[in-house]
């Protein structure tokens, strides 16, 4: 009975995917993920205006309209101390040096809403640089579009669409960039980018390193992961940078980072809900994470198979250290795309199909969710939202 759904299921998602690997199939593809992508974890925040405190949209607003200066104690100092409050003033803190997206708001002449309204647009564009990255590697349409509806489906992949008002739609698509090219100079100024945007980003980043380090070797299990070239040499400088820089805006600009509502205080409160925080990142799509490493231990490629897990584990770590952890984990979506690389270059494909399309179509219809502030919530679809507005 169950191999016969399991048959069901992959013939179908066989037939409706295959009809969008004909003609221009990239842009059929995205338009068609895009849309799904939207409609079933559209923004809060365009239903609903009051999903987020006045006082932190004027204080991003200030920002943009005065880069590279500290926000105004006005922003944080604002009655009240239930806990949502506290966490909105930490986070208008910890945005100080996030500065790449209001200073490219303020050279854009662009404000607060028009800056959420166009992460939409960039997270279009992190999808079909996704879609590039997984049909580079497996030279495959049909797998390649199968891939790109299962990570779409996860939180990892809805997260860009949901979340516009924190731009880590604008992170993701700078780190998936910095995986596609393969030119230094390019991925160091990204890996920059990425980490001034949100510094969630910048710890992603080691799996951008290992990226191209696996890239190298064509995705050999046996890959060494730190045979140094221009690349990694790149990333590694990136890295350093990044350091110098943030001291000098510390400094020079007096941007600090508050060091509330973050730490090992925080891990341990979030601990009831660590399990189900790792589950909901990938959902069924730990099941191809799982394929990786298996292929990793029995290939007796133990080194690998550790510097993956101990890369996961500390960006989930981090994730951890907050209260915003399915923001967070989100961030770790690079791993699942080196899963897929791996995978692909070391399973016969018409052998990964059937495995591919059951977990797209697990990962289609268990409904998303997150956790924050030690609280369970749906990534909602887009109706209940539209009939909520309507009331």
């Amino acid at each position: 009975m169950i191999t016969q759904f399991i048959k069901f299921i992959h013939n179908k998602l066989t037939f409706f995917l295959g009809k969008l690997t004909t003609g221009p199939w990239k842009i059929k593809t995205i338009v068609f993920i895009s849309l799904l992508s939207l409609i079933s974890s559209f923004p809060d925040l365009l239903c609903d205006r009051k999903h987020m405190d006045h006082f932190v949209i004027s204080a991003v607003q200030w920002q943009i309209d005065n880069p590279l200066k500290p926000v105004p104690a006005e922003f944080i100092e604002v009655k009240g101390a239930d806990d949502k409050l506290k966490g909105s003033k930490a986070h208008i803190e910890k945005r100080n040096t996030r500065i790449v997206i209001p200073v490219f708001a303020h050279l854009l002449h662009l404000d607060i809403w028009s800056i959420m309204l166009l992460q939409i647009l960039v997270s279009i564009l992190f999808l079909y640089i996704v879609l590039l990255i997984v049909y580079e590697i497996s030279d495959d349409k049909l797998l390649s579009v199968t891939f790109l509806l299962l990570f779409s489906c996860t939180l990892a992949g809805k997260w860009p669409f949901h979340s516009i008002f924190y731009f880590d739609g604008y992170a993701m698509f700078f780190l998936a960039l910095a995986i596609y090219l393969r030119n230094p100079l390019l991925i160091f100024l990204l890996i920059i980018l990425a980490g001034f945007t949100d510094e969630r980003a910048f710890i992603a980043s080691s799996f951008v390193f290992i990226w191209h380090q696996f890239r190298t070797s064509n995705f050999r299990l046996n890959s060494s992961l730190f045979k140094l070239n221009s690349i990694s040499v790149s990333i590694v400088i990136a890295w350093i940078t990044y350091f110098i820089f943030r001291i000098y805006l510390l400094k020079e600009y007096e941007l600090s980072t508050p060091k509330q509502l973050v730490g090992l205080s925080v891990i341990i409160d979030n601990f009831n809900l660590t399990a189900l925080s790792f589950m909901l990142v990938f959902e069924a799509g730990w099941l191809l994470v799982f394929m990786m490493l298996y292929k990793l231990y029995r290939g007796r490629n133990f080194f690998n198979f550790s510097i993956l897990i101990i890369a996961f584990m500390i960006s989930f770590a981090a994730a951890l250290s907050v209260y915003d952890i399915g923001r967070s984990s989100a961030y770790t979506f690079s791993f699942l795309i080196i899963a897929f690389a791996i995978t692909v270059k070391n399973i016969k494909i018409d052998e990964l199909r059937k495995d591919m399309n059951l977990v797209a179509f697990l990962c289609l219809v268990i409904p998303s969710h997150f956790v924050f502030a030690n609280k369970v919530y749906w990534l909602s679809p887009v109706f209940p939202k539209i009939l909520k507005l309507l009331n």
